[in-house]
């Protein structure tokens, strides 16, 4: 009897090769020789989930932020407003391995959006689905009296998922000046301003950030953390 194949678990199966590759050797590292390789399997195998590279490449966009958005829904689950806000942005920054290994995938990726109009069109729908995300939480941390009721949750909720992007292309191009304790001093200096008195920013991250490690080569200002 001819062998069954699951062909969504399949194209899962090329998705994370894919994944792997452009992690570590980049977009040019991802040829459909290369995949296929990776995969143990013939080279004309992927032809049959994905009708060209330029599809394997849009799908495994996409897949890095549905990875991304479900452990981030995961971290906000039963929180609202501040907390959840926190919890969101530890997801989607680049604080450890896995969102590391994120931010170069995607950063890969947007060097090819001016040429790709697939790529060019994922983009915007991701970043307006963070920035509405973000800014519900901001609505409701308001309402909580976490952020002062003068805070525009709109224009800042765009500053907090522009610096989000801005750390991923930071942890990139310059990974020692990009660590865990200073993405979060920057996320916190956004939202000090607005911080009603008696709201500690530091207390509300989830508990495994303060246990993320800086590199020991990284020069940061100490006192600024502890402010």
């Amino acid at each position: 009897m001819p062998k069954l194949v699951d062909h969504e678990r399949r194209r899962a199966e090329i998705i994370d090769a894919t994944l792997r590759l452009v992690a570590r050797d980049g977009l040019g590292g991802a040829t459909m020789r290369a995949i296929a390789k990776e995969l143990g399997v013939a080279n004309g195998a992927i032809g049959h989930y994905f009708t060209n590279q330029d599809a394997l490449l849009a799908a495994t966009y996409e897949e890095v932020f549905a990875r991304t958005n479900g452990r981030a829904a995961e971290r906000a689950a039963g929180r609202r407003g501040l907390d959840a806000l926190l919890a969101t942005l530890r997801e989607l920054l680049p604080m450890d391995a896995v969102t590391v290994d994120e931010a170069r995938i995607v950063v890969c990726f947007w060097g090819r959006i001016t040429t790709d109009e697939r790529l060019r069109a994922l983009l915007p729908k991701e970043h307006e689905a963070w920035t509405r995300s973000v800014q519900q939480m901001l609505e409701q941390a308001i309402e909580d009296c976490d952020l002062s009721a003068e805070a525009e949750p709109a224009p800042l909720a765009e500053l907090l998922v522009t610096t989000v992007h801005a750390m991923q292309v930071r942890a990139v191009t310059l990974p020692h000046r990009t660590p865990p304790s200073m993405q979060r001093l920057l996320i916190e200096q956004i939202l000090k301003p607005w911080t009603e008195p008696g709201t500690s920013l530091r207390g509300r991250w989830p508990a495994d950030v303060a246990a993320l490690h800086d590199p020991a080569e990284v020069p940061v200002d100490r006192s600024l953390l502890h402010s």
